[in-house]
């Protein structure tokens, strides 16, 4: 099921406000068997199948946005978001196998989960034209978000040969956390006329994310509460990259020229430590790359007919 509303509403001569909000219900069910058989040699062996499982969702989304014209040379678009999502499932499934009639292994499982995960963003663009110089504009979008998240699930897992029994009883958890900022800003500059123009940019792009899985095994009380260090974790990582950019266009409507130069540094680094007292893996890289490009389209009288020619350079440092 899906329901929505949006809304775009001129409050002011000066001011637009407007957003939607939206809610996605669903749910699904599943049921297979099947039977499948091997004709070897000297054996005919037979696998048979079964499972079931049932899940459902629950996802909703806010957005605003709200447009200031605060003069007829300044501009503030503000837009904030928010979403949640929960996803639950079940699981059921067993098997038999057998070779020559004979039964050589059988089991069953169950599975069951539940994640709750929740994001945060908000978005500012402000735009400047100079009342000085016509065609001279500053822009500078900045945007921050965050998000947390959460799931939960139980494996409950039995097989049977002639000779062993494997049983697995464990809960999980994992816990997520994510963060960003991202801030550009860019300067265009008319030259000689208002047929060339001058870009200049730069953006700055930072994020953080770290997240655990803690696995438990089951007491003699039936709590879960033994740690499997083995299956259990934790990893944290730090990415920045910053970009500088100039680009020269040129534009009198039948020809358009565009020429740049990129540079862009970029660090990461990243740290997954282990329950089981083994060393933390750490990893750090840092790279600067650079790129120039070209772009050309000549346009056929109409618009809809052009030949388009691009050059987009790449270098990457290991």
């Amino acid at each position: 099921q899906n329901i929505g509303v949006n809304n775009n509403t001129q409050i002011s001569e000066n001011i637009i406000v407007g957003g939607d909000v939206s809610y996605n219900h669903s749910t699904n069910f599943s049921e297979t068997e099947s039977t499948r058989d091997n004709w070897l040699a000297e054996d005919t062996l037979t696998n048979n199948n079964r499972s079931n499982s049932h899940g459902a969702s629950n996802n909703g989304n806010i957005r605003l946005e709200m447009e200031w014209k605060i003069d007829s040379m300044n501009t503030l678009v503000v837009q904030p978001s928010m979403s949640f999502s929960q996803n639950r499932s079940n699981r059921n499934s067993e098997y038999d196998y057998y070779t020559n009639g004979d039964s050589t292994s059988w089991g069953n499982s169950h599975n069951t989960s539940l994640s709750n995960n929740r994001d945060a963003r908000l978005n500012l663009i402000y735009s400047h034209k100079s009342r000085i110089k016509r065609g001279r504009t500053f822009t500078f979008n900045l945007t921050g978000s965050m998000g947390e998240g959460l799931s939960e699930g139980h494996n409950n897992s039995n097989k049977f040969t002639t000779k062993e029994t494997q049983i697995i009883d464990q809960e999980t958890s994992n816990t997520s956390d994510s963060k960003s900022f991202n801030f550009r800003g860019s300067f265009v500059e008319p030259l000689w006329n208002m047929k060339n123009f001058m870009e200049l940019s730069t953006s700055v792009n930072y994020s953080k994310r770290s997240s655990e899985k803690l696995q438990y095994d089951k007491n003699d009380e039936g709590i879960y509460d033994i740690l499997d260090t083995e299956y259990s974790n934790s990893y944290q990582n730090r990415s920045m990259s910053e970009v500088v950019e100039a680009k020269y266009r040129y534009n009198d409507g039948v020809v358009n020229v565009t020429a740049g130069f990129k540079l862009q540094p970029s660090q990461n680094y990243s740290h997954t430590e282990y329950k089981n007292e083994e060393p933390a893996y750490i990893t750090e890289q840092e790279v600067v790359n650079f790129s120039p490009s070209l772009s050309l389209r000549y346009n056929f009288g109409d618009r809809r007919n052009f030949i388009r020619m691009e050059y987009r350079g790449n270098s990457s440092q290991p």
